[in-house]
């Protein structure tokens, strides 16, 4: 993990987006806790980044929700998450709001 972590974190505060967010992700799921706070902060910015299509939001989204425990500390982030602009998008990543709060474990029966 070493060398890879070397590589990883300055592609996290890198200008490209989609390079940044897969960086993020990694460190989530593979560094220490350091890391993890980081890789969470970049996925966090990502996913409330103001771009034209929206991209930029539904790539983070994405990955927020493909990390799944990992990614419940930002439970709250995203339950108070912005609503995208009006696009076409903006549906799909509602969907994504809603398929990773309805997977959270406060969501579970006692």
């Amino acid at each position: 993990m070493d060398t890879v972590h070397g590589g990883l974190c300055p592609r996290a505060v890198r200008p490209s987006d989609s390079v940044r967010i897969a960086a993020a992700e990694t460190l989530v799921r593979y560094g220490d806790a350091t890391d993890q706070s980081a890789g969470l902060a970049a996925l966090k910015e990502c996913a409330v980044a103001a771009t034209p299509s929206g991209s930029v939001r539904i790539a983070a989204m994405n990955a927020i929700d493909a990390l799944g425990a990992e990614g419940w500390p930002l439970v709250e982030f995203v339950r108070e998450m912005p609503a995208a602009p009006n696009s076409l998008r903006s549906d799909y990543l509602e969907r994504l709001r809603k398929h990773f709060l309805d997977n959270h474990p406060s969501n579970e029966a006692p």
